[in-house]
């Protein structure tokens, strides 16, 4: 724990200053650069790879052919570091609920980003209706990265899959399911 959880953490900060870093300077290029989408996936992509490494993340993906490359990516929510572990292979325009305190600061930098993120209040009635719209329109747009989904509206904590919440499915557009399984010798 001397050695190793002090590198993590420093690797795991090196992982957000580069994030902070490159979102910073991407939010000052014109929306109309050329290459601007490319460049802040890679860097995304860049970005979720640090982190799991800091995380000590063994993962493997099957089925590369069947990745999602727009439409809605629908995943069980075992562990609070599932995105990081889907994003290590693909970008996701992420939707969630909005946070506030370090997440919140997060989630706000993460919007300064082209992929359009989805933040909704679970307390609004009206969010509702906003965030299907915004996903519709979002699924519409061919060139635009998959959603993230976590259906099931809270975190399991690998000890099974809850019955999801049927907003994801009647947005339209193609569904991408995704399974989560951690190895409980590892992950506990």
């Amino acid at each position: 724990y001397f050695i190793l959880l002090p590198i993590r953490a420093v690797i795991c900060w090196i992982a957000v200053g580069w994030l902070l870093t490159s979102i910073a300077v991407f939010a000052c290029l014109p929306a109309q650069f050329k290459y601007r989408a490319l460049l802040e996936k890679w860097c995304t992509l860049f970005f979720y790879r640090i982190l799991s490494r800091a995380l000590s993340a063994s993962i493997t993906i099957e089925q590369k052919q069947n990745q999602a490359k727009s439409g809605i990516c629908v995943a069980n929510h075992t562990s609070p570091i599932d995105v990081a572990i889907l994003s290590v292979d693909n970008c996701f325009a992420l939707v969630g609920q909005k946070h506030a305190g370090f997440l919140g600061s997060f989630q706000t930098l993460l919007s300064l980003s082209q992929s359009s993120h989805i933040w909704f209040e679970r307390t609004e009635a009206n969010d509702r209706m906003k965030v299907s719209q915004r996903l519709k329109a979002h699924v519409n747009h061919p060139k635009n990265n998959p959603i993230l989904i976590f259906p099931e509206g809270t975190c399991i904590n690998n000890s099974g899959v809850f019955m999801f919440k049927k907003g994801s499915f009647e947005v339209g557009g193609t569904i991408y399911p995704v399974a989560i399984k951690y190895d409980p010798v590892r992950s506990e």
